[in-house]
């Protein structure tokens, strides 16, 4: 069974926009899916980048006050995560499969 982990690997923000200081402006995310195959582990991931419009009628965390689970629940409101982890998942399958290979014939050694 895949196991999937999703990281935050960077915030961008405008240092002052409408009278507030560092609005979030792009999160850069990853989905990470390991799974233990014939005593080993496939891995595979698949990144990208949110880009979220500054609007002041919206409530405001202020940059330090932010936490995981809000940037998080950003990501989300985006990005397919069901997508995300099927399309992982999908590439950790293709790994799987047993591939044949050309070998020399045996009455040629």
């Amino acid at each position: 069974m895949t196991q999937f982990k999703w990281h935050i690997d960077s915030i961008k923000a405008i240092p002052q926009l409408e009278g507030k200081h560092n609005v979030v402006c792009d999160v850069s995310w990853r989905c990470e899916g390991i799974e233990f195959f014939n005593g080993g582990n496939i891995l595979s991931s698949w990144e990208g980048v949110v880009k979220l419009n500054f609007d002041a009628s919206s409530a405001f965390t202020e940059y330090d006050n932010l936490t995981k689970d809000q940037v998080f629940a950003w990501v989300y409101q985006s990005v397919n995560k069901t997508e995300v982890e099927d399309n992982i998942q999908k590439m950790i399958d293709d790994q799987k499969i047993v591939r044949p290979v050309g070998l020399q014939l045996p009455w040629s050694k």
